[in-house]
């Protein structure tokens, strides 16, 4: 990890548990700015796209998807979430962000119709499980004409704690594919093959994590901030926490590029960090309530 984002969790890590003692309650909260950024996002990308000279025209499928339509055939729908988490958390970096978004998509818009196919080592090595909030896992509705807007199967999922689902997804690199049943099928893997193996792929994340340590909080980041949630599925990784804060503690899931941890004494200060977090970034939280260790898994937090 390197030092300018671990200065600067440590700087959030400091004024959340700081302002704790402060903050509104979670509800009074506004969504404003966070669709405003959504808004300005949209329409960013959008003028960048069509300032290429390769798109005819770009319109919005839903609040976090945009459709390109090429000048010549075919369209590229593509989502907005992980550009839009990632600007929300390096607010500074928006503009590179925003260019890497935009070539990709125009990659993808130019790539062959038949790409080459990956090899079963490359599609292995593309796995990895993303912890998410139960929305990820529905299939996106259909439009006013009865066409779907999106895949017309749900990503391959499975329940982990409360509203959390596990879900497999292929990295491309500057962008997320959301797995479906059967995606493996070429390969011959099953989709419990999937779930094995990019789990394993996902341990690996376990070697570059930031831990902060404030009173009885805990901060973890990974160096691929949208797979921090994903920490959750290395045991070995708990099995280190549990050393430092004992047997009971929660972890929250506030957005997708941080964790919180605390022993289960401090909830509440775990949960005021949370809307501490939250306010900060100007979204809500990822996951609204804390999950609980027990017996080697996770639990929602009853409270």
């Amino acid at each position: 990890m390197n030092g300018a984002r671990a200065t600067g969790l440590a700087a959030l890590m400091l004024a959340s548990y700081v302002a704790i003692a402060s903050i509104p309650p979670l509800h009074a909260q506004t969504t404003r700015q966070q669709e405003q950024l959504l808004d300005s996002l949209r329409r960013e990308v959008t003028d960048r796209l069509l300032a290429t000279g390769k798109f005819a025209a770009v319109t919005v499928v839903d609040p976090m998807s945009l459709k390109a339509r090429k000048l010549s055939e075919g369209d590229v729908t593509f989502n907005l979430g992980n550009t839009w988490s990632a600007v929300n958390a390096r607010p500074k970096e928006r503009a590179e962000i925003v260019r890497r978004l935009v070539m990709t998509i125009l990659a993808t818009a130019t790539e062959s119709a038949a790409p080459p196919p990956q090899t079963k080592a490359q599609f292995v090595a593309s796995l990895r499980l993303l912890v998410r909030h139960k929305d990820y896992t529905r299939i996106p509705p259909q439009s006013a004409s009865g066409t779907p807007k999106g895949p017309t199967q749900a990503p391959l999922s499975r329940p982990f704690a409360g509203d959390a689902f596990v879900i497999v997804a292929l990295d491309r690199g500057e962008s997320l594919l959301m797995a479906t049943p059967g995606s493996g099928a070429p390969h011959d893997l099953t989709d419990d093959d999937l779930y094995a193996l990019a789990r394993a792929e996902m341990h690996k994340l376990k070697d570059d994590v930031t831990r902060e340590a404030y009173g009885p909080l805990r901060f973890y980041g990974a160096t691929e901030g949208s797979f921090s949630p994903s920490l959750l599925l290395i045991d070995d990784f708990w099995s280190e926490v549990e050393k430092d804060l004992g047997a009971a503690f929660l972890v929250a899931i506030p957005d997708r590029t941080l964790l919180l941890a605390a022993p289960l004494k401090n909830a509440s200060d775990l949960s005021r960090a949370v809307q501490s977090v939250t306010q900060q970034r100007k979204t809500a939280p990822h996951i609204a309530h804390l999950i609980q260790r027990q017996a080697g898994g996770w639990v929602r937090y009853p409270r």
